[in-house]
């Protein structure tokens, strides 16, 4: 996901090496099942945008996306090959967990209770 204010240009993504630039596939691009065009290349990734893909869970290598941002080119890599339901993010504009945002609104709710019951007992 492109969490900035401005497109991510130059972006490709790989395993072992092997990146390649982001394509638009699928079944309507397909000419085997009906679709026309072939694959096309994603070229940047807009502001507010998401590329998702799929895949292989034996794949076990070295996970990488790369892109060119403002301040210049990012690498996100995971070492050890992409698990079932982990996703790979580009640092500078990556986004909490949607858990971490959980934590913080759960913390923030105890402590107004714990000031608001302090306020009553004096």
């Amino acid at each position: 996901m492109n969490l900035s204010a401005g497109p991510i240009s130059s972006v490709s993504f790989g395993i072992d090496g092997a990146n390649q630039s982001l394509l638009f596939r699928g079944y309507t691009r397909d000419p085997a099942v009906g679709g026309s065009g072939g694959p096309v290349s994603a070229g940047d990734l807009l502001a507010n945008a998401a590329y998702v893909t799929l895949v292989p869970i034996d794949n076990g290598g070295v996970a990488t996306v790369e892109g060119q941002l403002p301040g210049g080119l990012q690498i996100g890599s995971v070492p050890d090959g992409l698990r079932v339901g982990e996703a790979l993010y580009l640092g500078v504009y990556s986004a909490p967990e949607p858990s971490t945002l959980v934590m913080i609104a759960m913390g923030g709710a105890m402590a107004l209770l714990v000031g608001r019951r302090r306020r009553q007992a004096a």
